[in-house]
């Protein structure tokens, strides 16, 4: 995801590592929903393009 130029913050979050600064930890209530969602939009892109559009046992989930 570094190579897509996904931040490592948005990274860790989307991963779910905890965060250890204590402004982030205590503070930062944003969800960071959009940024995680834009991240995983590239690396869900990036997957297309190494395994092609051809994976028949892929379900599609709709949100």
């Amino acid at each position: 995801m570094s190579r897509l130029g996904v931040l490592k913050e948005v990274r860790d979050r989307i991963q779910g590592h905890s965060m250890s600064v204590v402004a982030s930890k205590h503070y930062d209530r944003y969800d960071y929903l959009a940024e995680k969602r834009a991240g995983l939009l590239k690396w869900e892109a990036e997957l297309k393009r190494i395994v092609g559009e051809q994976a028949d046992n892929v379900v599609q989930l709709h949100g």
